[in-house]
């Protein structure tokens, strides 16, 4: 599945950047699942969580350091 996620703030004016996301049909349909009980609880539309869990999920990378941290010991 292909989800397209517009990575703009609403009333932006400048160029547009959409970031298309594929996701396997396996893992879809697990979140899928997640989604419709989110959906369910908050009273919201299905679409609206998904969108939600791919914005967060790309916050979460975002601010994530994959800065290599050195585990070598200083030999004296």
């Amino acid at each position: 599945m292909q989800m397209f996620f517009d990575c703009c703030p609403p009333g932006f004016e400048g160029d547009r950047d959409i970031l298309t996301v594929e996701v396997p049909s396996a893992i879809m349909d697990e979140v899928a699942q997640y989604a419709r009980a989110i959906a369910y609880e908050k009273g919201v539309k299905e679409q609206r969580i998904l969108n939600d869990i791919v914005r967060k999920s790309i916050q979460t990378i975002e601010n994530q350091s994959y800065d290599r941290k050195n585990r070598k010991t200083k030999k004296w």
